[in-house]
């Protein structure tokens, strides 16, 4: 095995995104055979092949070469992705909307801790 550290992100993401092998090799180029073999630690993606996949997935060539667990990130960043995508009015309405949920969460912790 040559990198236990990639094909333990590569998996993660595959399954935080739903997604399958093949789906990552139509979408990156390559075959479902060079798929595999990243997943089961044998091989991994080298130069632009790495960008592509780590775009596919939505996180960086480094977070998926890296050995610290920066996944719990994912969502985070997804989020802030879109609202950067939104107009100011869409943003405004999301602000608002972010501050009803908080509201939301800590009446439940509230009510959960009597």
């Amino acid at each position: 095995m040559t990198d236990n550290i990639f094909r333990k992100n590569l998996l993660n993401c595959l399954t935080k995104n739903n997604m399958t092998q093949g789906d990552i090799a139509s979408k990156v180029g390559v075959s479902k055979s060079t798929v595999s073999m990243w997943c089961n630690g044998l091989t991994k993606p080298r130069g632009t092949t790495l960008v592509k996949l780590a775009k596919c997935l939505s996180v960086t060539p480094a977070m998926l070469l890296s050995e610290n667990d920066t996944f719990f990130l994912l969502d985070e960043e997804k989020l802030l992705h879109d609202f950067r995508m939104l107009s100011p009015k869409g943003k405004e309405k999301a602000m608002e909307r972010m501050e009803e949920l908080k509201q939301l969460y800590w009446y439940d912790k509230e009510r959960i801790a009597k």
